[in-house]
């Protein structure tokens, strides 16, 4: 791998495991939620390395450089996407019992308009 080309395929594979992140992501899944941010951490490792290439003086072309800038926005809106589906469904998990009994209509839970503790 050149210098001048190591950045593009740090790149290129960032956008690969982004673009994979995106087609996994299903806001009402957990398990698919947690492998979508598995593939995201695996395009910020490829950023971060595309990143030190060019701290290590590897040139990257006008055209690479805005990919990369692109690809951190986007993967700056999946990530906050993620957490948020992740937060929803652990929250209505933690909300339903996870199936141990519990439900919201249980003695024990709350209603979700009660303002009053337990």
């Amino acid at each position: 791998m050149t210098a001048g080309n190591q950045i593009g395929e740090h790149v290129g594979r960032a956008e690969t495991r982004m673009h994979d992140a995106l087609k996994q992501w299903d806001a009402a899944d957990l398990p698919r939620c947690e492998e979508c941010c598995e593939l995201l951490r695996g395009a910020i490792t490829e950023m971060e390395g595309a990143w030190r290439a060019a701290e290590n003086g590897a040139l990257a072309s006008a055209g690479t450089r805005k990919r990369l800038y692109q690809l951190r926005a986007d993967v700056g809106v999946m990530i906050q996407l993620v957490d948020a589906s992740t937060a929803f469904c652990r929250g209505l998990a933690l909300r339903i019992g996870a199936g141990n009994g519990d439900s919201a209509e249980s003695p024990t839970a709350l209603p979700l308009w009660s303002r009053s503790e337990a």
